[in-house]
């Protein structure tokens, strides 16, 4: 009788924490790979890629996500006929294409966009790093305030990595997009290095809070990527930007 009162509570936890985890929570990253301005997905930009852009903007038809995502050629969040006209030109070759652009969705980023956050660190990096989102094409807009649960703080931590991001107050058990996040900033690996460098750890660890995995291709294609030169790359490249408005403007789903 007691193992089958063991096996049935077992049995009991288990369901509860696959109702309380969500299925569709599961699925923490996603790689995504487009050919901008290739919105009808043949592989090539043509102009019919400019014509269906020109339709979306006049609401004569639907684009799917991913198709937002190639036809939105300027970068800048919203798809208008000006996106037509580059993608035109992209296909009579009178502007240079922008080719693949490549990002990872990751479901532990912020619910939403605009955050308050609290410098906690003992570097002076911070404000420069809050400015080179707010600047982007983006509906990011961070906050630097006096008292947050969002923070940034540095620290000796025993490791190598040169920051850490952390999800907080998660939408399931462990999983989901967070309500709250913290960075931390190794002292350890980063006292003899330069604040450019510093400059591209931090707002690699804040693209992490806006949805961004790392590794999404190699270099200096994205902020993200562990092989870029970090005393130069210091501000979300096209991929980066592409990804985040992925996240918060043309996927409208909340995971």
């Amino acid at each position: 009788m007691k193992k089958n009162s063991v096996k049935k509570f077992v049995y009991v936890l288990f369901c509860i924490i696959i109702i309380v985890i969500q299925p569709s929570a599961i699925i923490l990253a996603n790689a995504r790979s487009f050919v901008m301005g290739d919105v009808n997905e043949n592989g090539i930009v043509t102009a019919s890629d400019a014509r269906m852009v020109l339709r979306f903007s006049s609401e004569l038809i639907i684009l799917t996500e991913e198709q937002k995502v190639c036809a939105d050629v300027t970068f800048d969040g919203s798809i208008t006929s000006y996106d037509a006209r580059k993608i035109l030109r992209f296909s009579a070759m009178l502007e240079e294409p922008i080719g693949i652009i490549a990002y990872i969705h990751k479901s532990f980023g912020l619910i939403y966009p605009s955050v308050e956050v609290e410098n906690r660190s003992n570097y002076t990096i911070f404000d420069d790093s809050v400015t080179i989102w707010n600047n982007t094409s983006t509906p990011v807009n961070i906050t630097s305030v006096t008292e947050s649960e969002n923070y940034v703080m540095s620290g000796e931590f025993a490791d190598t990595w040169n920051g850490m991001y952390t999800a907080r107050d998660r939408k399931y058990l462990f999983s989901g997009r967070a309500g709250k996040f913290k960075i931390e900033l190794n002292e350890r690996v980063l006292f003899d290095k330069s604040d450019t460098y510093r400059t591209s750890v931090l707002v690699h660890e804040f693209g992490h809070a806006f949805c961004l995995g790392d590794n999404p291709s190699e270099g200096d294609d994205s902020i993200m990527n562990y092989s870029r030169n970090r005393n130069f790359l210091t501000w979300p490249t096209n991929s980066d930007i592409a990804g985040v408005n992925y996240a918060y403007i043309y996927n409208k789903i909340i995971l």
